[in-house]
């Protein structure tokens, strides 16, 4: 690919911000180095030109597939798919989030105050989601399972609190607090529309913002909407059949 070759980095991520976080996974600098060819790079480096194209190509060919029937799985299956598909996204993201949040505000808050605005309220989102997902986690995901597999085996599960409706009630609410922050997020970062003069840091770190609202979106709706309900509807059967 002779062409990616000796494009930019910054052109490349210009055109496909995507493309950053497979530069950034090979430890190629593509916000204040990414004046290099791709070439250039490659040769300073010492990581193969093919692995820089595989990697930006690998991004290319990822396309969205049509999700699981998720209202005929069972709660304790949910519950476990939740924590690895959505948790585990924020895990894995967090601190990367952060990281670029902090940087851009240094970099730029005095130009632009709202970037300060802007590391408040993911520090804020991301103080209030370590508590909600820590109770979810340690609490209540493992009684939905026990449920679930107490449905399955006739075997009595053990109570660890009231009616499950009121844990389910304060994660909701917790929730549409969670919901609050993204909009405020949302707002303040005009639609996540960067000013043209913005950076590949700046950039990134709305990109990465955006997507996580769309994980954090469907993690809830997966919650509220199918998970919780179906959680209820489980603990009243078996306390009616007790």
């Amino acid at each position: 690919m002779i062409e990616v070759a000796e494009e930019t980095i910054a052109k490349i991520v210009t055109k496909d911000i995507r493309k950053a976080e497979a530069f950034r996974k090979l430890g190629l600098d593509f916000c204040c180095g990414g004046k290099k060819t791709v070439r250039q790079a490659a040769e300073e480096s010492g990581i193969p030109i093919e692995t820089i194209e595989q990697a930006l190509q690998e991004v290319e060919l990822r396309c969205d597939i049509n999700p699981p029937a998720f209202d005929e799985w069972e709660p304790g299956f949910l519950a476990d798919y939740i924590y690895n598909q959505h948790h585990v996204y924020y895990y894995e993201n967090k601190e990367e989030i952060l990281f670029f949040a902090r940087k851009v505000a240094g970099r730029h808050g005095n130009a632009l105050p709202a970037l300060n605005q802007l590391l408040e309220l993911v520090e804020k989102l991301f103080q209030e989601l370590a508590l909600h997902f820590y109770k979810e986690e340690k609490i209540l995901f493992p009684y939905i399972k026990e449920l679930t597999s107490s449905e399955k085996t006739g075997i009595p599960r053990q109570g660890v609190f009231g009616h499950l409706k009121d844990p389910v009630a304060m994660m909701e609410i917790e929730h549409g607090a969670a919901g609050d922050l993204l909009k405020d997020i949302r707002m303040l970062t005009n639609d996540y529309q960067t000013p043209d003069w913005a950076c590949n840091s700046f950039r990134l770190l709305y990109y990465k913002l955006h997507e996580l609202e769309k994980d954090l979106h469907q993690h809830i709706h997966l919650e509220n909407n199918i998970l919780f309900p179906k959680a209820l509807d489980l603990y009243n059967k078996s306390n009616n059949a007790g």
